[in-house]
């Protein structure tokens, strides 16, 4: 038996065993997988009952438990879906035309608990958010969900925090500090909170992944300024338990992925130096780094992390990159702190496309200077929260027609 057969990053997976009249013995649990030997042959009834879809930084689309890439074109709002294997383009389409740039994919996550990742659609001019539920590379159902006109609201993260499956959303305001979060079912808000206020606006939600293994999202936090990492361990609509973690003062590193890289069902972090290229992994066990270690840096600056995600479904995460001035695009295939694999994914776009060039990268030398845990974050009560306002009018969708070409 192998409960960790559907697992995505940031997941723990539980299994509920019922039986009657049979001894059952747990022997071992190795590498996400569980061994039960029982006393007598019986029939067993086996329910999974940990959220389906994971939210990670790449969607799972397809429920292949293979993160897939979805690209957007500034200009023309035409929308592409890539189903990965790997490295490999399996199967892509030109998905639903939004033309109006003004909607921005604001979040990847299951809303609907089918195992496939959905999009939330925001509009930085009006306020109204849509949400679509996927089915691969069609949308199988789409609505206008609650209207949020103040775009000093942004959605900050995305998870799974009451365990029921679906995707859930937390706001923060940009200008007041507060935090909010949206228990979802399906394309509907079913229940709404205020969370503590942190008036520092420098405090930036950095990230969201299930640190403790608890099945439930919690949240990581940098300080633009100082540097100081703070994590919320969540419980649903509750912080229960907070810490300020090692501090990384030099800001030019951001934490460019959230996600479980050695599949102990714990997440982790993955750290950019924006100015050097350099990358480095946490190993996290709660609030605290069990391991690290400096990545290849990647020379040039023309390359960023785009995305996290398991690209070959072993349970582990990996990283893919895009060069914003060629449009080459690399993935880099991980076994916890090391790359097992890179390689190129395919490029699309005009006819000057052409087959994506390796990365120049050099061996890891520097590693992340950080200090003891210090510059603890104030938090203060919940107090006004977001105002829900009624669906307003939804994104136009066109079946476009356009089809980049895609070069081997």
């Amino acid at each position: 038996m192998n409960p960790s057969a559907a697992q995505r990053p940031h997941s723990s997976s539980w299994l509920t065993i019922r039986v009657a009249l049979l001894l059952l013995t747990l022997t071992a649990v190795t590498a996400g997988t569980a061994t039960i030997l029982a006393a007598s042959d019986k029939d067993l009834t086996i329910e999974d009952t940990s959220p389906g879809n994971r939210h990670t930084d790449m969607g799972d689309f397809d429920g292949d438990n293979q993160a897939d890439i979805l690209i957007r074109h500034a200009l023309d709002g035409n929308n592409h879906m890539w189903l990965m294997n790997g490295l490999a383009l399996k199967n892509y389409r030109v998905i639903n035309r939004v033309a109006d740039t003004s909607w921005d994919v604001a979040s990847i996550g299951d809303f609907d608990n089918d195992t496939k990742s959905d999009l939330l659609w925001r509009n930085a001019n009006t306020g109204d958010n849509h949400i679509w539920l996927m089915d691969g590379l069609f949308v199988k159902n789409s609505r206008v969900i609650n209207k949020v006109s103040d775009a000093s609201w942004k959605v900050a993260a995305t998870g799974h925090f009451d365990l029921d499956g679906q995707a859930d959303l937390i706001w923060r305001h940009a200008i007041s500090g507060t935090n909010h979060i949206w228990l979802m079912q399906g394309m509907f808000v079913k229940e709404n909170r205020v969370l503590n206020e942190v008036r520092d606006t420098n405090w930036q939600i950095a990230g969201s992944g299930d640190f403790d293994g608890d099945a439930k999202t919690d949240l990581i936090w940098r300080h633009a300024i100082s540097g100081t990492n703070h994590i919320w361990l969540m419980d649903g609509m509750f912080v229960k338990e907070n810490r300020v973690i090692n501090q990384v003062a030099n800001t030019n590193w951001l934490i460019r992925g959230v996600a479980d890289f050695d599949a102990d069902l714990k997440a982790d972090m993955l750290w950019w130096r924006q100015d050097t290229g350099e990358t480095q992994i946490w190993l996290m066990d709660g609030f605290f780094i069990k391991d690290f270690r400096a990545m290849p840096a990647v020379l040039t600056d023309t390359w960023r992390i785009v995305g996290v995600g398991d690209l070959n479904s072993d349970g582990r995460a990996d990283i893919v990159w895009r060069n914003g001035s060629t449009g080459d695009n690399y993935g880099w295939l991980m076994d916890g702190l090391q790359i097992d694999q890179m390689g190129s994914i395919h490029k699309a776009g005009d006819t000057n496309w052409r087959l994506a060039e390796d990365m120049e990268l050099q061996p890891a030398d520097d590693s992340i200077i950080f200090g003891p845990a210090e510059g603890e974050m104030i938090i203060t009560p919940a107090t006004n929260g977001m105002p829900l306002e009624p669906p307003g009018d939804g994104l136009s969708m066109s079946l476009s027609v356009y089809l980049p070409m895609i070069q081997r």
